[in-house]
């Protein structure tokens, strides 16, 4: 269980500039779109909906090896 901050999407949000804007770094977009289990990270989220942006220093990786 990650703790996350619930985030509401405003106009022109992205998944890369949220990543940008919350980890310094957007091509950790793909942590928001695994931990909101989001499918197609190039369709643009609906203004007013919700989501959870995991702490990226508490996410715990599998070594998958």
């Amino acid at each position: 269980d990650t703790p996350y901050r619930l985030y509401t999407i405003q106009k022109n949000d992205t998944l890369d500039l949220l990543a940008l804007k919350f980890y310094n770094n957007p091509t950790y977009y793909w942590i928001i779109c695994s931990y909101n289990r989001i499918q197609d990270p190039f369709k643009t989220p609906e203004v007013g909906s919700f989501l959870r942006i995991p702490n990226l220093s508490l996410i715990e990786f599998e070594d998958r090896i």
